[in-house]
């Protein structure tokens, strides 16, 4: 008798101490904030464009793959220098679309006559790195402000889009107070022009035309993805000798946007394959060779299984190819692409 009742004691103090638990985990659980759910995205569809950039490949266009679309365009000849807007430096970007060269004088005196055959004239590198930026620091850093040294700069204007050149200007830079103060004029001091341009971090560069002044060229830098347009680079003869030569290709968005090459069979790649890629953010690393002269028919053919992995800055995977460079009529710098995200 004594043992049974024991028995049923225990019994009771198990299932209390069972319930007492359970009120303390439900009440302290309801002090934690739920985990956010994540939807897994499903898989785009994939998507075939075309981006036309005429005969003379005398559009730009800037593509969002996002989107799906040309954000903006404009002809090559609209703008001739753009300015960083971001606030770890001043770089200033010559129009590589007009194959642009720029030398330095070393000499403050903006007033005197320069003469261009004195000079050897460089471009900015396709690559887009900053080191190799042709104007480079014409400033100096100094407790967060920054210094112009005021060196005279000397621009060849290249060409246009009916290859028709633009002769030279003269160029000395300031900045103050988050402002390029920028002055330009031709080489024997005729149309002399001041401008101001205040950084917008919204976007890449400002861009300058010395025609128009300022222009609203490149959509926001969170809006588009890749460049198309022809662009300055350096080519080699057979003998490995550097020669500057314009090129049409693809350019990438500088803001969190990279890209990696795969040469699989296009169908094939799949999200899981993103983790086994080397990215790059190098503005050439699409570029030009993803097509080639084929002299035999004397035309541009694509390489074929060659296919690039995009990491876009709204955080998704594209896989992309191109497909053909000319129109439904066989116009060339009509660029045929398509697309998916993963």
């Amino acid at each position: 008798m004594y043992q049974q009742s024991s028995f049923y004691k225990n019994i009771f103090w198990f299932a209390k101490k069972t319930l007492l638990l359970g009120f303390v985990l439900l009440v302290f659980s309801s002090c934690f904030k739920e985990d956010d759910k994540i939807s897994p995205h499903s898989k785009g569809n994939n998507i075939e464009q075309s981006i036309v950039l005429g005969s003379n490949y005398e559009t730009q266009h800037y593509f969002s793959l996002t989107n799906q679309m040309s954000m903006s365009s404009n002809l090559v000849s609209s703008w001739d220098l753009a300015f960083s807007s971001s606030p770890e430096n001043c770089y200033v970007m010559l129009n590589s679309a007009l194959m642009m060269q720029v030398a330095c004088t070393h000499d403050t005196d903006f007033r005197k006559t320069y003469s261009p055959e004195d000079f050897d004239f460089i471009f900015d590198a396709s690559s887009g790195l900053l080191d190799s930026n042709a104007i480079g620091l014409w400033y100096t850093t100094a407790n967060d402000s920054v210094n112009s040294k005021r060196e005279v700069y000397l621009l060849d204007r290249g060409k246009d889009e009916n290859y028709n050149a633009l002769g030279y200007k003269k160029l000395q830079l300031d900045f103050v107070q988050n402002q390029y103060q920028i002055k330009i004029s031709n080489l024997d001091n005729t149309e002399e022009q001041v401008y101001t341009i205040t950084k917008n971090e919204t976007f890449n560069y400002q861009f300058l035309s010395f025609e128009q002044g300022l222009l609203n060229i490149e959509p926001a830098k969170d809006s588009w993805s890749l460049k198309f347009s022809k662009y300055s680079t350096i080519l080699y003869t057979d003998d490995g000798d550097e020669y500057p030569y314009l090129v049409t290709g693809v350019l990438l968005n500088p803001y969190q946007t990279e890209v990696a090459v795969d040469t699989s069979d296009y169908s094939t790649i799949s999200i899981a394959d993103t983790s086994d890629y080397l990215f790059t953010k190098q503005a050439d690393a699409i570029g030009y060779n993803w097509k080639f002269y084929n002299f035999d028919e004397g035309i541009y053919s694509i390489v074929p299984n060659l296919c690039y992995i995009i990491r876009n800055q709204d955080g998704y995977y594209y896989k992309l190819r191109f497909v053909n460079f000319y129109s439904s009529e066989g116009i060339k710098g009509t660029i045929k692409l398509e697309y998916q995200k993963l």
